[in-house]
């Protein structure tokens, strides 16, 4: 069990912590949810390093009940954080969409909630935000060639 721990949860976590990168451009509507997977990612993070711990230390395998008895305690302290996903709508029992599912904190589908408006417009505003930094990269980079390179040595 601490060999199949060591090895496998490493590409666990990994996956979790990618999954909880692709929450953030959710961000105004998602954040609970994205919350979740942290929990759900630093748990599993807790049980790989214990299992490394216990190999590199060459311990009997009964010692994974540490890492076992404190995700345990942090499972039962914030229960009511991690089970927040839901499949059906709140409101109606309409089954959700993978996006409502896993992105929109208000476990609603598009018929009952507003806030799909305000998703799509966070990420129409993400989307303008990076093109704007992409225009001012290039405008500084023009502006900066533009420049007498005397200018910079007379502060000097």
């Amino acid at each position: 069990m601490v060999d199949f721990i060591a090895k496998n949860f490493y590409y666990l976590f990994l996956g979790l912590i990618i999954f909880n990168v692709i929450q953030r451009k959710y961000r105004g509507v998602g954040d609970r949810k994205r919350m979740a997977s942290l929990i759900v990612a630093i748990m599993v993070f807790i049980l790989y390093i214990g299992a490394k711990g216990i190999q590199a230390k060459n311990l009997e395998e009964y010692w994974i009940f540490l890492p076992v008895f404190i995700d345990l305690t942090i499972f039962y302290t914030l229960k009511n954080k991690i089970f927040i996903f839901k499949i059906n709508c709140v409101e109606c029992g309409k089954k959700l969409s993978s996006r409502e599912m896993l992105y929109v904190d208000s476990n609603l589908c598009a018929d009952c909630d507003h806030t799909e408006e305000r998703l799509d417009k966070v990420v129409n505003e993400m989307k303008k935000g990076s093109e704007s930094v992409e225009e001012k990269s290039g405008n500084e980079t023009e502006s900066e060639s533009a420049s007498d390179p005397k200018s910079d040595t007379d502060t000097e």
